[in-house]
């Protein structure tokens, strides 16, 4: 199957402890498996770039984490790192795969960590880090503006509202989310689209906002030196999201580890140096 539009019309569903989680699947099922976990305000679709191109040689499963994406949002969900890391292994219970090389980007990054070094460390074949959270430190305008105002938005709706609102304007929607690219005008507006919609949906500042809460609550420096499987950690060199450190501690931690940075490049490699992203995934798998 070809990967073109991420949208609900090509999703599945699985009921897994607190509701229902969204996931895509691509490639031959008999092929060795990838299991894709997205980041904070993201969705399953962040790896459409990549996921287009190793599904050629491996099955790839891209997963939309409860609380966000096309997954259900309960307001009362256990957000929780583990708690995310036991759903990605629920589905991957249901898909019969036993065995599996995770791909994580941020948040998903720290859940992909989270599985090697507590959940599941014999399931875990291989395991790619993008800009990926380690010890739960997010950079000042995510932890003092963005998780502020989803935390106002819980008592007013209409933050969120008024912030959906102006994000309709290509100008303030740039501005929105200056964070998430070193450049974002080398990116075509319409070509981040999609992302733009699933960071603002509207019944998503509650589970988002305990999420938020979730990737600062979870240290795992202390289990890294625990995992044992070859590891790449990729990062953009100007992260403006999550500190570069936080690579850095993996690749000093995990034995082995092997730590890329990729120079003028912000939080989304995967979208913003795609073919750099592409090339130094494939030469790792």
């Amino acid at each position: 199957m070809a990967i073109r539009d991420y949208r609900t019309s090509l999703k599945q569903f699985l009921p897994v402890e607190g509701g229902r989680i969204a996931y895509t699947l691509a490639g031959d099922p008999s092929a060795p498996p990838l299991i894709f976990i997205h980041g904070w305000l993201s969705h399953g679709g962040i790896w459409r770039t990549l996921a287009e191109t190793l599904q050629q040689k491996y099955s790839c499963v891209m997963v939309d984490l409860l609380g966000l994406g096309d997954s259900d949002k309960p307001s009362d969900g256990d957000y929780s790192i583990a708690a995310q890391g036991r759903r990605v292994l629920a589905l991957a219970d249901a898909l019969g795969i036993r065995r599996f090389t995770l791909i994580g980007h941020s948040m998903g990054g720290q859940i992909a960590l989270c599985i090697a070094s507590q959940l599941a460390p014999a399931r875990v074949v291989a395991l790619v880090d993008v800009s990926g959270v380690a010890t739960g430190k997010l950079m000042p305008t995510v932890r003092n503006i963005f998780l502020p105002r989803m935390r106002m938005a819980l008592g007013q709706p209409w933050v969120w509202k008024l912030t959906r609102w102006y994000n309709q304007w290509p100008v303030m929607a740039r501005l929105e989310f200056s964070n998430w690219f070193y450049n974002s005008h080398q990116i075509p507006f319409a070509d981040w689209a999609i992302d733009r919609h699933y960071a603002l949906q509207p019944d998503m500042h509650t589970s988002a906002y305990r999420a938020g809460q979730a990737i600062m609550a979870a240290d795992l420096s202390a289990y890294l030196s625990s995992i044992r499987v070859p590891t790449l950690v990729l990062f953009g060199a100007q992260d403006a999201v999550v500190p570069v450190r936080e690579g850095e501690v993996v690749a000093e931690c995990v034995p082995g580890a092997r730590l890329k940075l990729l120079d003028n490049c912000g939080h989304f490699p995967m979208l913003e140096k795609a073919e750099s992203t592409r090339a130094v995934i494939k030469a790792f798998l």
